[in-house]
């Protein structure tokens, strides 16, 4: 909600988030800028990524590059999802056109949200990487990746009111692409087959297997955990009942 907060306030042509424990390079702002501001069909610039821990020493790069300059949108969404690594989504930190992104479902309230809103976003528009390392990552042991080791927990960080609720991580952000694609301002052609790459992604890519599995894994513990908590509220139930007997 902070994120999207903060969008609300902004009036300018561009637009950046900017992680309180990150550190850009001075000139971070003026490359993408350069970029973004004389690139019509550009909608994100970014530039290549450092990790850093938690006392700013380099730890290693980012490898992924999302540099995306196809000029179709399903083209552009079917390279962003075959890109190997891209699941960090640093390139949500970079320089952003305003009236694309408001555009988008911007962050939403659960996990890897920020990857369906860099999906969405290459539906609008290309993707361009400054070939300069100006971004450093902060990766430590407090970031919300590693101090949620689960499923629920990670769902809870991204809104309490997610606590106790059945959570299909994987299912549901195939979920939410296809209704990033669906609300999408694009012709039908374009939105029918951004589907058809994302079907593409989801059968024919590899770790099909491992993807049907883990989703296969998702529904039988959503249906465990569903299953145990109707019992335990069926045994409150009827503790109560006894007990206002007892009290009779």
């Amino acid at each position: 909600k902070n994120y999207n907060r903060t969008f609300q306030f902004a009036k300018g042509k561009y637009f950046k988030w900017a992680g309180h424990d990150d550190v850009c390079e001075p000139t971070f702002l003026e490359k993408c800028f350069n970029i973004i501001d004389s690139n019509p069909d550009v909608v994100l610039c970014y530039p290549k990524a450092y990790i850093i821990n938690e006392k700013g020493n380099n730890k290693g790069v980012y490898t992924e590059n999302l540099h995306n300059m196809a000029e179709k949108p399903h083209q552009r969404f079917y390279k962003l999802l075959e890109t190997y690594g891209w699941y960090h989504a640093t390139q949500a930190f970079g320089l952003m056109k305003s009236d694309f992104l408001r555009k988008t479902s911007l962050i939403g309230n659960y996990a890897q949200s920020d990857r369906v809103l860099l999906g969405e976003l290459a539906l609008y528009g290309k993707f361009a990487e400054v070939p300069e390392f100006l971004f450093n990552r902060r990766v430590h042991a407090k970031i919300c990746q590693k101090a949620n080791t689960s499923d629920e927990s990670m769902a809870s960080w991204f809104d309490p009111k997610n606590l106790g609720k059945i959570n299909l991580p994987q299912l549901r952000r195939y979920l939410e692409f296809f209704r990033a694609i669906q609300r999408a301002q694009i012709n039908n052609s374009d939105k029918l087959l951004s589907c058809f790459a994302m079907v593409r992604r989801l059968i024919l890519s590899p770790g099909f297997f491992l993807r049907i599995q883990g989703m296969s894994l998702e529904v039988m513990k959503s249906i465990i955990l569903s299953t145990n908590k109707n019992r335990t509220v069926e045994t409150q139930n009827k503790a109560a009942e006894s007990s206002e007997v007892v009290k009779v």
